[in-house]
């Protein structure tokens, strides 16, 4: 199985975008997160004070979730951040990997 930051390179690559990789944290998927906000979808990314394993969350609503939403918390923002891409790609981007 590949690991979620090989899967991200892999939809963009797929979409026809350009992940530096002089980019770093979610500056590095922006151009990933601006095309899921063109399908209209809305991205949120929650940084949680609370003492926690997994205090980053990334949330995914609307658009063609319509009233489902994708949810994916880790210790980094890069990984909340990842899962939640791969997750989106696997449902409406026909990403199989």
């Amino acid at each position: 199985m590949q690991t979620y930051q090989v899967q991200v390179q892999a939809i963009a690559r797929n979409l026809g975008l350009d992940l530096s990789s002089d980019r770093k944290c979610i500056d590095h998927v922006m151009p990933i997160l601006e095309r899921m906000r063109m399908d209209g979808s809305v991205v949120v990314i929650k940084l949680s004070g609370r003492p926690q394993a997994k205090p980053y969350t990334t949330i995914i609503t609307g658009g063609a979730l319509g009233e489902d939403f994708i949810q994916m918390s880790a210790a980094t923002v890069e990984e909340a951040t990842g899962r939640a891409i791969v997750n989106y790609a696997r449902r409406f981007w026909q990403f199989t990997q």
